[in-house]
């Protein structure tokens, strides 16, 4: 299976090199950020360097770092790429609301029609009106982060978004992971830790069968030991990322 995301390819062939070919190809077709100096920061949540965020925070985490990939490709006026990656932020929204209580699901409504806007405004070319979506997203996004979320989040169904977008923002989110081990961030790759663990859900989720359901259950699993791990070095983090890559390897494998 094959995925669009062409300019993160160098940070991942710098880890795994003739053992993550087969990911690697499938990144070349994922669709991912511009190359760029000026991406803007997602604002990390607060939180100890030995610790992930929880999940919510984490998934408003993934949704600014998508929204800043939305924000590149819009620059270049490269509409097919932006209508590919808002999909990651219509996922990153139904997540949201699984781990937000009855009293914000209101702000996941209006959240996900601003994404709605966004996406519509791809379709269509339309500069000016993507940018006025662009430009909404932040304040929808950060009434979500406010919102009371739940110890206990609902049971995860079929995204929205498709099959293709949700594997699309794996493979992104593993990435981006790596990317921040590159450059010793801790806490930015265990939060991408807990952003993997929750879209695996959304992949068991998503088809029936003993096999595909521990797949993604080993998914899960691989994620939520680097999630809670104590390690504060990148190259041990590097390792048990490791583990997370061999269950998607694997996955991609019986795929084929």
């Amino acid at each position: 299976m094959f995925y669009l995301v062409l300019p993160r390819i160098g940070r991942l062939l710098c880890w795994f090199l003739l053992p993550s070919i087969m990911l690697s190809v499938a990144l070349m077709l994922h669709a991912g950020p511009p190359p760029a100096t000026d991406l803007p920061a997602a604002g990390l949540p607060p939180v100890d360097s030995t610790k992930a965020a929880q999940p919510k925070a984490a998934l408003v985490f993934a949704f600014q770092t998508n929204l800043g990939y939305c924000r590149q490709w819009l620059a270049t006026n490269d509409f097919k790429s932006l209508g590919q990656s808002v999909t990651a932020l219509s996922v990153l929204t139904d997540a949201l609301g699984r781990n937000v209580a009855e009293s914000g699901q209101e702000k996941i409504t209006s959240l996900h029609h601003a994404v709605d806007e966004l996406v519509a405004a791809a379709k269509a070319a339309d500069a000016g009106r993507a940018q006025q979506a662009i430009d909404a997203l932040p304040k929808a996004i950060e009434a979500v982060e406010t919102a009371p979320g739940l110890d206990h989040p609902r049971p995860a169904t079929k995204t929205v978004a498709s099959f293709t977008p949700l594997m699309h923002l794996i493979d992104g989110t593993f990435t981006d992971a790596k990317a921040a081990l590159a450059t010793g961030d801790v806490t930015a790759a265990k939060t991408y830790a807990v952003v993997l663990v929750e879209l695996a859900q959304w992949l068991a989720a998503d088809r029936a069968g003993a096999v595909w359901q521990s797949q993604a259950g080993d998914l899960a699993a691989a994620a939520q030991d680097v999630a809670s791990s104590t390690a504060i070095d990148p190259k041990l983090l590097r390792t048990q990322f490791h583990d997370v890559y061999a269950c998607c390897a694997a996955c991609h494998q019986r795929q084929r």
